[in-house]
C-alpha cells in the first residue's frame, strides 16, 4: 500500500512539476514589456524579411505606449507556433524597449514612437521559453547522461561554474548509483517503477537550477 502511494505521489510530481516550474521563473530581463497587441500596420521589413516592423496598438498588459512599434526579429524572436503575425492579428508578445544606447543601425528605425524589440510571441497557452522549459525538463532524465563525459570537458569551458559543476557531479553520481543498484538488485514491478520515478524527480530537481541561465 505505502508503495502504491508513493507512486502516485511520485507520479504526479513528475507529472505536474514542470508546469509549476515553468510558470514561476522570470522568462525574459528584469521589468519586461508584457502585452497582448494588436497589430495595425506593417511599416517594413529590411531585406529578405528578417526584420519587420509593425505599428502595435495595447490591448492589455504591460507595453511602453498605447501606441507603438514592435520589432520582429527571424533570427532572434521565438514564437510558440509558426503563426504568420500579419496586419490586424492580436498576439501576446514580451520584449524591451529599444534605445540608441542599446540598438543602433537599421534596427532602430522609427524614432517618433517608443520601440520594442520582440523577444517572443506567444501564440498560445504557454511562452516559447515555458515550452522549452518543459522539454528540457521531460528529457533530463536522459538527457543528464551527457554528465558523465561532460564532467572531464566543462572545467576547461569559459562558462565554468562551480555551482553547475557540482550539479553535473550531481548528476552522475544518481545515474551511477542507479544504475548499480539496478544491477544488483534487479527491482521489477512496482519497485522498479518507484526507482524510476524517484530517479526522474530528482533529475528533473538537479536541472532547475541550470534552467533559470536557459532563458
Amino acid at each position: 500500500m505505502r508503495v502504491k502511494a508513493a507512486l502516485v505521489i511520485l507520479a504526479v510530481l513528475f507529472t505536474g512539476l514542470p508546469f509549476v516550474v515553468v510558470h514561476l521563473i522570470p522568462t525574459d530581463s528584469p521589468e519586461p514589456y508584457v502585452f497582448r497587441a494588436r497589430l495595425a500596420e506593417k511599416l517594413g521589413e529590411t531585406l529578405q524579411g528578417k526584420l519587420r516592423y509593425f505599428l502595435a496598438e495595447e490591448m492589455e498588459g504591460r507595453a511602453p505606449a498605447r501606441t507603438f512599434v514592435v520589432t520582429i526579429n527571424s533570427a532572434f524572436t521565438r514564437m510558440s507556433s509558426r503563426l504568420e503575425l500579419e496586419e490586424g492579428r492580436q498576439v501576446w508578445m514580451q520584449g524591451s524597449l529599444m534605445t540608441p544606447d542599446v540598438y543602433y543601425g537599421e534596427q532602430y528605425l522609427f524614432f517618433g514612437l517608443p520601440q520594442v524589440y520582440v523577444r517572443q510571441v506567444k501564440t498560445g497557452a504557454l511562452w516559447p521559453d515555458q515550452i522549452n522549459g518543459l522539454r528540457i525538463l521531460y528529457l533530463s532524465p536522459f538527457t543528464a547522461f551527457s554528465s558523465l563525459w561532460l564532467m572531464v570537458s566543462y572545467p576547461f569551458m569559459e562558462e565554468f561554474t562551480v555551482a553547475y559543476y557540482l550539479l553535473m557531479l550531481a548528476q552522475s553520481a544518481l545515474i551511477v548509483a542507479t544504475v548499480v543498484y539496478c544491477v544488483r538488485r534487479r527491482p521489477s514491478g512496482s519497485r522498479l517503477a518507484l526507482l524510476l520515478l524517484s530517479y526522474g524527480v530528482i533529475m528533473m530537481l538537479t536541472t532547475i537550477p541550470m534552467l533559470t541561465d536557459l532563458y
